[in-house]
């Protein structure tokens, strides 16, 4: 009815997917930041939907998986965040790195995370109290 499809008229560059997964691995690069990165280099490139696609699709034809399965209650995976946040005292202003503590359950992916001083035994052991007494079931009243 309308006639054969027309070609394109110009060639996109297709996003370099490998490159992107390996840039992904670094802390705080996003998806949004490569896309910036890859129009610089070809400004006539595909828009941000259809560069995620690309990469999406090249993920997916990957096919690596490990799954891991994990009993209720058999597992908690606990650790520092790599990148430091900071709080603000009300009081002075000041600016102030805390540590990122974060204790994840194997079975359910529970999430509790919190800020402490440091990294010392005191304060690694009371965020794992803190993080079991927290995952427990409350009493209803």
């Amino acid at each position: 009815m309308y006639g054969p499809p027309t070609p394109p008229t110009h060639y996109r560059a297709v996003p370099d997917c490998a490159y992107l997964h390996a840039e992904r691995r670094k802390p705080g690069v996003t998806l949004e930041q490569l896309h910036l990165e890859y129009l610089e280099q070809h400004p006539a490139g595909y828009r941000y939907t259809q560069f995620c696609e690309f990469y999406r699709r090249w993920l997916k034809r990957r096919g690596l998986s490990m799954r891991q399965v994990h009993l209720g209650g058999e597992k908690c995976f606990v650790d520092y965040a790599g990148k430091k946040p900071s709080i603000i005292d009300a009081a002075t202003g000041e600016v102030i790195e805390v540590e990122l503590f974060v204790a994840v359950l194997g079975a359910s992916n529970y999430t509790y995370a919190e800020a402490t001083r440091t990294q010392q035994v005191p304060d690694w052991i009371a965020s794992h109290q803190r993080a079991f007494h927290s995952s427990r079931p409350q009493a209803r009243t």
